[in-house]
């Protein structure tokens, strides 16, 4: 399923200008995990071995998300200290980089 949507996203960037196919480049979706619904089961429904499986899974899908999300802000803000270099650069030629 995952495929299908990079496959529409693709095909849906390649068809727009350069300027909006940059808002796609270097993007990765950061979604955040939904937590397990066992959790809140009532006692009787609750399958222990299985909740603790998808409790495993959330909590490792948690790490992904904090990495994900470490890794785009890290990479925003790398674009933003490019854009202020290219902009003190045309204001002064001294404050370009060499």
């Amino acid at each position: 399923m995952e495929k299908r949507w990079l496959y529409v996203v693709i095909l849906l960037a390649a068809g727009l200008p350069a300027s909006a196919a940059e808002l796609f480049q270097g993007f990765d979706l950061c979604v955040a995990p939904q937590s397990p619904a066992c959790v809140n089961a009532p006692r009787k429904q609750l399958k222990r071995d299985e909740c603790e499986a998808e409790v495993r899974a959330y909590t490792a899908a948690v790490f992904h998300f904090r990495e994900c999300i470490e890794a785009e802000s890290a990479r925003e803000v790398r674009r933003a200290n490019d854009v202020l270099d290219r902009w003190k650069c045309r204001l002064s030629k001294a404050s370009c980089r060499t």
